[in-house]
């Protein structure tokens, strides 16, 4: 793998963040459709149902109302009026209703449904506002005191019941239309929760398997990623343990294929060995050379310690040989009467003495040149050691 660790590092960690990403991108889109779906009902499919159920609930009071003023039995003025200010507070809540549905969105069948309850509630009101004058006409006669059982009462108290049915078939055909938008309200309301339902669903599943997926590759990653980290740094460890253990070879190299920090590391490490490996082996070979020049200077000492020693002899020997002149002069001087007897002896002696004198110049000639060979001996050594 080529890559640098900060790439894959970096990599790794922007696929997670493009997989939180999806997450959240899918979290979003379901809780917008889900808010969608809140919104219609709470802002479309509830105030629709609401407005619909007051403006019945108002015609049913209008009805009431009607049933009262129509009924030949309630002639008390203020029970009458108390069934009109009924029935002006079941229009007033009508109209407040009719104003909350209006602007509300609505699909095409709703929209129709509709329209078609705007003109049966104009006939509703029409047909109403006939049993209201006629009411108020027998408000007027029995003011004036007309009683009830009077024939013009009776034939009022009819023409007014009769105005009031038609009020109520106005009622029931545009309570048909009102249910029916009801109905839709209700419909639309119920597909929007099962809509809701389904998305938060959907996306429940789409989460679970983003996050199932990105957990796996969260792993997957962290696994490949870090090994490609630490095998070569443990193989790095491994060598430098070898060698600092005092078994290492130095003719093993790290083999790491990758172009990223570690094979970076592992190349100039091997650099670093090569080198090494060259300074251990130039010591090697001058040590070679060193224990060579010190076997050189040994033996010249030893040389030179052995013609020390001959020189000591022959040293000992010419002072043996002085020691024994002196001592024959002085008895040749103690007996003067034995010299003419052995001056034979003495010249011979005298002879004697003088080979002995040569041959002790001659040790010291030769120990000279011994010692001469051994000095060049050791300056050449000091040189090659120096080399």
């Amino acid at each position: 793998m080529s890559l640098k660790i900060k790439t894959k590092l970096l990599g790794g960690f922007l696929l997670i963040a493009v997989v939180v990403a999806v997450v959240g991108v899918v979290g979003w889109f379901g809780a917008s459709r889900i808010s969608n779906s809140v919104s219609v009902i709470g802002k479309q499919n509830m105030p629709a149902v609401g407005s619909i159920q007051k403006i019945i609930e108002a015609q049913t009071a209008v009805l009431l109302g009607e049933r009262a003023l129509v009924n030949p039995l309630v002639i008390d003025s203020k029970i009458r009026q108390a069934q009109y200010d009924f029935i002006d507070d079941a229009i007033k809540n009508a109209t407040d209703a009719w104003k909350v549905y209006e602007p509300i969105p609505k699909n095409n069948e709703e929209d129709a449904a509709w329209r078609e309850f705007g003109g049966q509630w104009k006939d509703f009101l029409n047909k109403h506002n006939i049993v209201m004058d006629l009411s108020a006409e027998k408000d007027r006669m029995l003011a004036s005191g007309v009683k009830p059982e009077d024939p013009r009462m009776l034939d009022l108290d009819k023409r007014n019941y009769a105005a009031s049915l038609e009020t109520r078939e106005a009622y029931l055909a545009g309570r048909a239309s009102l249910e029916k938008i009801a109905k839709l309200n209700d419909e639309g309301a119920a597909a929007a929760v099962e809509d809701g339902e389904k998305t938060a669903s959907s996306v429940i599943t789409l989460i679970i398997s983003c996050l199932v997926v990105g957990i796996i590759l969260a792993i997957v990653l962290g696994l490949i990623i870090a090994n490609s980290i630490t095998k070569p740094v443990n193989k790095v460890v491994e060598l430098i343990k070898d060698i600092a253990q005092g078994e290492g070879d130095l003719t093993k190299r790290l083999e790491v294929a990758s172009k990223d920090e570690i094979g970076e590391l592992a190349s100039w490490f091997n650099t670093f060995i090569d080198k090494l490996h060259d300074i251990i082996s130039q010591v090697a070979t001058n040590t070679e050379q060193l224990a060579s020049a010190a076997n050189e200077i040994s033996s010249s000492a030893e040389q030179l310690s052995a013609g020390a020693k001959e020189q000591t002899n022959q040293s000992s020997q010419v002072s043996a040989a002085i020691e024994e002149m002196t001592a024959t002069i002085v008895e040749s001087s103690k007996n003067t009467n034995e010299a003419a007897e052995k001056a034979k002896g003495a010249a011979l002696k005298s002879q004697e003495g003088s080979r002995l004198a040569e041959d002790t110049a001659r040790g010291m000639d030769e120990i000279v040149n011994s010692t001469s060979t051994t000095a060049k001996n050791v300056e050449g050594l000091a040189e090659k050691a120096t080399a």
